[in-house]
């Protein structure tokens, strides 16, 4: 019975520290950060790389708004499709939703996501028939790439690698994000 008490009490100290744990690290992440992540992946021969940056703002009540951008680096396997393509595809983006730390892991939440295509040639801005067969192509890629992100509601969760009251860099499978917090 003795044993059974002092094991009580040691899973409740151990929750207790936990729940402190993620309490301090929930304060810590209030604020405005600069984040930047960077996603490659290979597939069909076709190489990309994504790189999200931007500013992300942590509030109170378990918010967060983020204004950045991903830029799209593909490296075709096909020179000609490289050509009429390009390889770099930059899309702005507003989004908002919610945040939350617990156990140790960063939870986000896109509720909504807008993204507009940036793009200092002006394309989107342009009638479709007045677009040759390549800006066309690239008309259409922007397209996928901005609904595919359009898409992209719900949440990512990401272990806390590090946290200090400057730096957080968070981790997934195949993420690695790193934050900076803005000076005010």
């Amino acid at each position: 019975m003795k044993k059974l008490n002092i094991m009580k009490k040691l899973l409740f100290t151990l929750a207790l520290l936990v729940s402190f744990n993620s309490f301090g690290q929930k304060e810590k992440i209030y604020g405005m950060w600069q984040s930047e992540s960077i996603e490659t992946s290979t597939e069909d021969g076709i190489g990309v790389k994504v790189i999200f940056g931007g500013a992300i703002q942590f509030m109170r009540g378990g918010r967060f708004n983020f204004e950045g951008n991903s830029l799209f680096i593909y490296k075709w396997n096909d020179e000609e499709i490289q050509n009429i393509l390009g390889s770099t595809y930059d899309i702005n983006l507003l989004i908002t939703g919610t945040s939350r730390v617990e156990e140790g892991f960063l939870i986000t939440t896109s509720e909504h996501i807008n993204p507009t295509i940036n793009d200092e040639a002006g394309i989107q801005f342009v009638s479709t028939s007045e677009l040759d067969e390549s800006e066309k192509a690239r008309m259409n890629l922007y397209n996928s790439l901005i609904d595919e992100l359009r898409n992209l509601k719900g949440s990512v969760e990401e272990k806390i690698i590090t946290l200090t009251k400057d730096i957080m860099v968070t981790g997934n499978d195949n993420t690695v994000s790193t934050y900076t917090k803005v000076k005010n």
